[in-house]
């Protein structure tokens, strides 16, 4: 059987991921995290099925997302069996990502033979809504920790003063 390459491995991938449920995963994008569970178990169904394309190439698949209200900042809010090298949180995003949310295909060598391949995805509209990485060369695999998960509980703050 011939090995797909990583940029056909993308394109598969782009053309089965649900950009509108990308768009709307979060239900708050400006407060705490929450999800859109049924929208986010069918994009991590999706990034599992796009890593099971190749198994020489053991790729992990995340989705990106750009924060609203700042096009430089971003957080990667679906990832298929591992998350990305800068982990969960909030984040500067690395310029290929940045080119990636503005619409142009291309990848960032992280070094000792990884390399991460990004791609804008789409919505129903053709609206750039996040990004596809397909993080290739990364041998240890590591998923969210219950620490990660939840945030501390806030203060309430006293009406009277």
């Amino acid at each position: 059987m011939e090995e797909l390459s990583i940029g056909t491995i993308l394109r598969i991938g782009l053309n089965f991921l649900d950009g509108d449920d990308l768009e709307y995963v979060l239900l708050d994008r400006k407060g705490h995290t929450d999800y859109d569970f049924a929208r986010f178990y069918r994009l991590k169904r999706t990034l599992t099925k796009i890593e099971e394309i190749s198994q020489t190439l053991d790729v992990s698949a995340i989705l990106w997302q750009a924060y609203p209200t700042n096009p430089d900042v971003g957080a990667p809010l679906v990832a298929g069996n591992s998350l990305p090298c800068e982990g969960c949180k909030r984040r500067y995003l690395n310029p290929s990502l940045r080119k990636a949310l503005r619409g142009e295909q291309n990848f960032l060598d992280r070094g000792e033979g990884v390399v991460s391949h990004y791609a804008p995805v789409r919505n129903s509209d053709g609206d750039i809504v996040g990004a596809l990485e397909l993080l290739v060369g990364k041998t240890e695999k590591v998923d969210v920790s219950c620490r990660d998960m939840f945030v501390e509980p806030r203060e309430e703050e006293d009406d009277d003063e």
